[in-house]
C-alpha cells in the first residue's frame, strides 16, 4: 500500500472528513503519523479496499468520487469491523452521501447504526456589573447556565424533544431567572436543575404539529420575550401556503404568574391561556411577519395581553442588517393607566453576519423603547429592566461579539436604560457585561 494515500485515508478515518476534500487534493501524511497504523488493522480486518485491481494508486491524487468507491466497499463489510471502525465509517458515509448516492449505494443498513437520541446545547458564563442611580445598590455578579437540547428520533415523521436547564425560570415571581450564580446551591429552593420541556412533533399531510411543552415564541430579536426562557403547555401548528410560513399555537402559559406592580394586570389568578398566529415570508432581502397573541386568564375572565406584533429584517449586504420589530398591546386595563401601550426595538448589525469561524466579529447596535403597559419588565430579554412595570422606559444596548472558533463566542455589553418616572426605583441603570459562550 502506498504511504501517501494510506497515510491520509487513516486521518480520514481517526480525524472525520471535511469539505476541503472538495476543493485541495489530500496532503502528504508521513507514514510515522499517529494514525497510520490503524488504517493497517482496517486493511488486515478486510475492510479497506482500493480499486478493482486491488491497489490505491498512490501516485496520484484521490478524488471524492474515487474515496467514495473506497467507503462504499467497506460499508458492505460493517459486519466485520468493531464499534470503533464502525463509527469511522459512519462519519466517512455521511461526508460522501450525494456521491454515494450517485453510485447508488443503499444506506438504510448504516442509518439504522445512527444513535436514535442526538444532542446539541451551549453553556455560558458571564459576569456584570450594574449600577443605578436611584433606590437601588449597585452589584457584581457572575453566573452561568447550560441548555442541553435532545432530540429522540421516533420514526421518519415524528421526534421526541426535551431540554435539561440548570435552572429553570421563576414562574411564580415572573422573573427570567435562568442563571445560575456562582456559588449557589443549584439544588435548593427555587433553584433547581430540571428537565424544563418535553414535547413531540410529527407531519400530518401539510402540517407539522408539536405537542407538550415547547418554547414560546413571540420576536425573532428576542427583545419583546426570550424564548429561551419562557415555555407554554399546548400544540403549534405550522404550514406553507405559497410564499407565506403560517405558525398558530394555543396552549396555556405560566400558573399563578404575578406581573408585579400594574394593577391594571390581574394578579395571581391562575394561568394565560394562549393563542397565537403569526404569518412570516420574504421579500427579496426582506424578511418579514406580521403575529396576533391572545393572552386569556381563564380564572379572572380577563385578557391583560392582546399583542399584535410585527418583525422586520433587511441585510442590505453581506456586511449590513437591520431589524426593527413593533409590539403594541390592546389588552384590558389599560386605559386607565398614562403609561404606553407600544414596544418597538430596532437593532443593526456590522460585521461578519454569521460567525462561522475563528476571527469572525460583529458589532451590534439596539434601541429599545418600551410602553409601561406593553408588557411585563420580567418578559424583557435584554437584562436591564428594573423599575416599576407601568413605567415607560428606553435602552440603548450594543454589543461586540468574537468568535475563537466556530463554536467559543465571546462578547462584550454595554446597556444603559432610564425610565419616565425619576422617582422610580432605578430610574437609570448602566450595565456592563462579558460572556463566553461554547456550543456543542
Amino acid at each position: 500500500m502506498k504511504k501517501k494515500i494510506a497515510a491520509a485515508l487513516a486521518a480520514t478515518f481517526a480525524l472525520g472528513v471535511t469539505s476541503a476534500f472538495a476543493a485541495n487534493p489530500f496532503s502528504d501524511v508521513p507514514a510515522k503519523h499517529w494514525a497510520y497504523e490503524s488504517v493497517s488493522k482496517l486493511q488486515k480486518a478486510g475492510i479497506v479496499e482500493g480499486y478493482s485491481n486491488g491497489q490505491f494508486g498512490g501516485d496520484k491524487n484521490m478524488t471524492r468520487y474515487e474515496m467514495a468507491i473506497v467507503v462504499a466497499k467497506a460499508m458492505t463489510k460493517m459486519e466485520k469491523a468493531d464499534a470503533e471502525q464502525k463509527a469511522s465509517i459512519n462519519k466517512l458515509a455521511a461526508e460522501f452521501g450525494a456521491e454515494l448516492k450517485n453510485l447508488g449505494v443503499r444506506v438504510e443498513a448504516l442509518e439504522k447504526n445512527q444513535p436514535n437520541v442526538k444532542f446539541k446545547g451551549d453553556f455560558q458564563m458571564r459576569y456584570t456589573n450594574q449600577s443605578y442611580d436611584v433606590g437601588t445598590a449597585g452589584n457584581n455578579r457572575a453566573e452561568y447556565r447550560l441548555r442541553l437540547d435532545g432530540t429522540a428520533t421516533v420514526d421518519d415523521k415524528t421526534s421526541v424533544g426535551f431540554r435539561f436547564v440548570t435552572r429553570e425560570p421563576d414562574k411564580a415571581a415572573l422573573s427570567n431567572s435562568t442563571w445560575q450564580l456562582f456559588g449557589e446551591n443549584a439544588q435548593s429552593g427555587n433553584n433547581w436543575a430540571n428537565i424544563d420541556r418535553i414535547n413531540i412533533t410529527t407531519k400530518f399531510d401539510q402540517f407539522n404539529f408539536t405537542v407538550g411543552r415547547q418554547a414560546f415564541w413571540v420576536d425573532a430579536q428576542g427583545a419583546f420575550m426570550d424564548s429561551g426562557a419562557y415555555s407554554f403547555d399546548g400544540v403549534k401548528a405550522a404550514t406553507k401556503s405559497g410564499e407565506f410560513d403560517i405558525t398558530a399555537t394555543y396552549g396555556r402559559f405560566l400558573k399563578d404568574a404575578i406581573f408585579s406592580s400594574n394593577t391594571d394586570w390581574t394578579t395571581a389568578a391562575g394561568n394565560l391561556d394562549v393563542m397565537s398566529l403569526m404569518l412570516g415570508s420574504k421579500m427579496g432581502k426582506l424578511d418579514y411577519s406580521i403575529g396576533y397573541y391572545d393572552m386569556k386568564n381563564f380564572k379572572a375572565e380577563t385578557t391583560p395581553f392582546k399583542w399584535w406584533v410585527a418583525n422586520t429584517n433587511y441585510k442590505f449586504d453581506s456586511r449590513w442588517n437591520l431589524n426593527f420589530e413593533y409590539l403594541t398591546n390592546r389588552g384590558e386595563g389599560i386605559a386607565s393607566n398614562t403609561s404606553g401601550k407600544n414596544y418597538w426595538a430596532a437593532r443593526a448589525t456590522y460585521g461578519d453576519l454569521v460567525l462561522a469561524k475563528s476571527g469572525d466579529s460583529q458589532i451590534n447596535v439596539q434601541y429599545v423603547n418600551k410602553g409601561g403597559n406593553s408588557l411585563p419588565n420580567a418578559f424583557h430579554a435584554l437584562g436591564v429592566s428594573s423599575g416599576n412595570n407601568d413605567i415607560d422606559f428606553k435602552q440603548w444596548n450594543v454589543e461586540y461579539k468574537y468568535a475563537f472558533s466556530k463554536t467559543f463566542i465571546g462578547t462584550l455589553q454595554y446597556a444603559q436604560n432610564s425610565t419616565s418616572d425619576d422617582t422610580a426605583t432605578g430610574a437609570k441603570n448602566k450595565l456592563w457585561r462579558v460572556v463566553t459562550q461554547v456550543m456543542f
